[in-house]
């Protein structure tokens, strides 16, 4: 299934406002930061979202659901920190790196909580993402 098809499918919807940083990027100066509100029934979920400046316009729900998608998977496939960094790139010893992987941590609960078992466990491993 296609993202958009998900969205739609399952009546999900988005606001956002322009931000003037994303607390969870930090040394981003150079983009532009929303923050989001994702709707889903009587569900919520905020969560912020960056893009770069050759990109105009804000975001769309998709590309906000998708990123936090292709964050959540990354996450519940590694084993622990290190793996995780194993797997992205970072230096285990790394301060940012561990602020990274917290913020990917409490936002993947937040969108199981948000999404519900079965619709995050669709989201993660059954879209053409």
């Amino acid at each position: 299934m296609k993202i958009d098809k998900f969205v739609t499918t399952n009546k999900i919807t988005m606001e956002c406002v322009s931000h003037h940083e994303n607390p969870n990027m930090p040394d981003s100066d150079d983009m532009y930061h929303y923050k989001c509100v994702l709707k889903h029934g009587n569900r919520q979920l905020t969560t912020f979202f960056s893009m770069g400046r050759g990109l105009t316009g804000p975001p769309v729900v998709c590309d906000v659901l998708e990123c936090l998608a292709c964050d959540a998977a990354g996450y519940v496939n590694c084993i622990d920190f290190g793996d995780w960094c194993a797997d992205h790139g970072y230096d285990t010893d790394s301060r940012k790196a561990e602020k990274i992987f917290n913020a990917i941590r409490i936002h993947s609960k937040k969108l199981r909580q948000f999404l519900g078992e079965e619709l995050y466990e669709t989201l993660l491993w059954e879209m053409d993402i």
